[in-house]
């Protein structure tokens, strides 16, 4: 019974601290419809993100029983942490060109969305908005947050799988959730997510670092945010 007292706690950490980001994330689609603004797709990430990465640190540290720094599960220094970002940052950008000369013809893609067009249109007509968006939306709403979260799982589930085929059945717990998430992508994106989640999961089960996977995660959303701007810009939008 000592041994599984634990155990639960880490559970209960792990549902109280998913289950809130997913039901907004969902939900809010689900109630607007997919219209969102722009002042919205710049805001909520840095709000609710920001609050979100204190309340999973907080669950790891009071139910998870662990201090948040040791999410790393293997020693590392900043320079290697940089350097294996960039190259994972490479390694996500050739994943989703593989997706689109793939997924992306066997899948339906999202149905219509304006609100994506509308945040491009709005990036890239103004460059304080594009800063703004590359730098701290990016960075913490979205690499942080999700990586953190996605650590935040695979560790505390992970402290009672050491076992290969446990691992695999929680990345592939992770990445089915991180697809479902992006399911106003449609089929085709709820597909790509999943690989992108499971490269994650892999990555972090493998090196056991979260910087590298911060790092990368920014660094392809970056990218692909840069050249849908420069695009609709070449065509006036």
């Amino acid at each position: 019974m000592k041994k599984s007292h634990p155990a639960r706690r880490r559970i209960l950490a792990v549902l109280l601290g998913l289950a809130p980001l997913y039901l907004f994330v969902i939900g809010s689609h689900v109630l607007t419809g997919g219209a969102y603004t722009l002042k919205a797709m710049l805001l909520d990430p840095l709000i609710v993100g920001s609050a979100m990465i204190v309340w999973l640190a907080f669950l790891y540290r009071t139910l998870g029983g662990k201090d948040w720094r040791r999410i790393n599960r293997k020693p590392g220094t900043p320079a290697k942490d940089v350097v294996s970002g960039i190259g994972l940052g490479a390694g996500l950008l050739l994943l989703v060109w593989i997706q689109r000369a793939t997924i992306n013809r066997w899948l339906p893609g999202p149905p219509a969305n304006p609100a994506t067009l509308t945040l491009i249109r709005g990036l890239a007509r103004d460059p304080l908005l594009l800063a703004l968006w590359l730098g701290p939306v990016v960075w913490i709403g979205v690499a942080v947050l999700e990586e953190f979260q996605r650590a935040f799982m695979l560790d505390l589930l992970g402290e009672d799988a050491p076992g290969t085929k446990r691992r695999v059945f929680l990345i592939f717990l992770s990445s089915a959730l991180f697809g479902l998430a992006h399911i106003y992508q449609g089929p085709a994106g709820v597909a790509g997510n999943f690989l992108f989640g499971a490269v994650m999961g892999l990555y972090y089960f493998g090196r056991g670092r979260i910087v590298p996977m911060i790092i990368g995660h920014a660094i392809d959303d970056s990218v692909q945010i840069v050249m849908a701007v420069i695009q609709i810009g070449r065509l006036g939008g």
